[in-house]
Formats: structure tokens, C-alpha cells, sequence
């Protein structure tokens, strides 16, 4: 993810113009993708819609394979359509006529990037995930990652806790997403070449918290060494300071597979 965030930062950055963000040209680009290419049973294409001005670009992909009334399908080329908008309105209201408003557009324009960072596909379950990024004037931009979990028996999208029939498996998933999140802060501690060790209590943003279905929204099954689970995404600022960064936390099924409920122990056997 840090290598997508820096073609994000090189691509803002050289995106320079001259051109007042007032004038109407906009620039459009669709290309065709192919997602899962090789599993013909669940093969999704999809377009990046892209749309440049002066003032804005904008990059988004959009399924066009599935059924329109597809839940994934829905759900995905429908999310971002508002915000989009949204941003696009702030965008040319920000970036006025003005000599102070030019030079800025010229500088940096603001930038809105959905990047798909792809998935897992088994029979039952369609695991998706996509950086998104945006960018509207100041010292950074802001990032996070959004998943999508299809079940394709029940032809919905589902959250983590439907797995569940009850909220016993939080205290075991609590105790291994900290011990994965401690070990990274850890390592990163001693490559950032800090003086004293790393220390929990000494952290605003760890020491105090509980995950939970509020604060683990973003996940998707995953598999390492061998062993099938749920991989957690948590973007800047959730976890730690902006300058952190991103973490993942992986939590293999062994750890929560006595609380699945009966139908939801195949997605995790492979």
C-alpha cells in the first residue's frame, strides 16, 4: 500500500497546468480490466472511469460483467457516485478565478483516486478489497481501505459478525489483532531508530482500545503459511499517527473457528 500511496504522491505532483480550472475540457479514459481471469466461474471485468481538469481528477473502477441487480455490482459502482460528486463540486468551488486560487491549481489540483487492490474468490465467499484516496488541499491527503464480502449462497453482502451467532469470539480476536499490532509497532519502532523501545502505555491510540464490529470493518479472508483467516486493514489515524501509516493484522480461522457458525466453516477450509 505504501508503494500505491507513492504513485498517488507522483502522479499528483506532476499533474501541473497552466490552464485556468474554470475551463470546461475534461479529459475521460476507460480501460478494460480483467479481475480473477483465470476462475471463469467468478471472472469480473471492469473500467476505471477516469476524469481530469485543471482543478480535479478523479479514477474509479466500475464492474460491467455482473447482473445490474447484482449486490456487488450495487454496491460497488454505486458507493463512491455521491462522493464523487461531492468532491467534485468542493473541487471547482474551491478553485475559483482568483490569482491565489490559479496558482494553487496549478500547483497540486485535488485528486480522488479508487485504487482496486483485489480479493479472493472461493465458492462461497468473494473477498474485495480498494485503497482509497483523496486529496483536497493541505499538507497530505487522506487514505483508507474499503472491502466488500459477498456471500454467494445467500446472494448478500456480509459483515464479519454474521459469521458469528454471538459476540463470544471478540475476546480471542481482541487478544490476537493486538499481539499482531504490538509486534508491528515494535519492528517499526526500531527501524525508525527511536531511542527508548516501544511501549503500549505510552500509546494514545492502542493502549486503551477494543475492537470491535464499529472499528473492524475493513477485512477480507486471507491466507498465510498456509492457513486460511481474516486479514484486518486499519488506515491512518484508527491505530496510530499519519506518519505510521498503514497495518494489517492477520488472525487465522484456528482462533475463531469454535464460535463460527455451521454454514460459515467452509469459507475457511481449503
Amino acid at each position: 500500500m505504501k508503494t500505491l500511496m507513492l504513485a498517488f504522491s507522483l502522479f499528483f505532483l506532476s499533474a501541473c497546468s497552466t490552464t485556468s480550472p474554470n475551463q470546461s475540457e475534461i479529459t475521460e479514459n476507460q480501460t478494460l480490466y480483467s479481475y480473477w481471469p483465470s476462475q471463469g466461474q467468478a471472472q469480473i471485468t471492469y473500467e476505471v472511469v477516469e476524469e481530469s481538469t485543471p482543478a480535479y481528477s478523479v479514477s474509479y473502477p466500475k464492474i460491467n460483467n455482473l447482473p445490474t441487480s447484482h449486490p456487488l455490482r450495487s454496491a460497488i459502482n454505486n458507493n463512491y457516485v455521491n462522493a464523487i460528486e461531492t468532491f467534485k463540486s468542493d473541487a471547482r468551488t474551491f478553485y475559483s478565478d482568483t490569482e491565489e486560487a490559479l496558482a494553487a491549481s496549478a500547483s497540486i489540483p485535488w485528486d480522488y483516486t479508487v485504487e482496486w487492490l483485489g480479493g479472493r474468490y472461493s465458492p462461497r465467499l468473494w473477498s474485495l478489497a480498494f485503497l482509497v484516496y483523496s486529496y483536497q488541499g493541505g499538507a497530505h491527503g487522506n487514505a483508507y481501505t474499503e472491502t466488500y464480502n459477498y456471500d454467494a449462497s445467500s446472494n448478500r453482502l456480509v459483515r464479519f459478525s454474521d459469521f458469528f451467532s454471538d459476540d463470544a469470539y471478540l475476546e480471542s480476536l481482541n487478544e490476537r489483532i493486538m499481539s499482531e499490532l504490538v509486534a508491528e509497532k515494535t519492528e517499526r519502532w526500531v527501524t525508525y531508530e527511536q531511542a527508548a523501545p516501544y511501549d503500549i502505555e505510552q500509546d494514545s491510540f492502542l493502549k486503551d482500545i477494543t475492537f470491535d464490529e464499529q472499528n473492524l470493518g475493513a477485512w477480507v479472508v486471507s491466507e498465510r503459511n498456509g492457513e486460511l483467516g481474516i486479514l484486518f486493514f486499519f488506515s491512518p489515524y484508527e491505530i496510530g499517527a499519519y506518519v505510521e501509516g498503514y497495518y494489517e493484522a492477520f488472525v487465522p480461522a484456528s482462533v475463531f473457528e469454535g464460535y463460527l457458525k455451521e454454514e460459515y466453516k467452509a469459507v475457511f477450509t481449503n
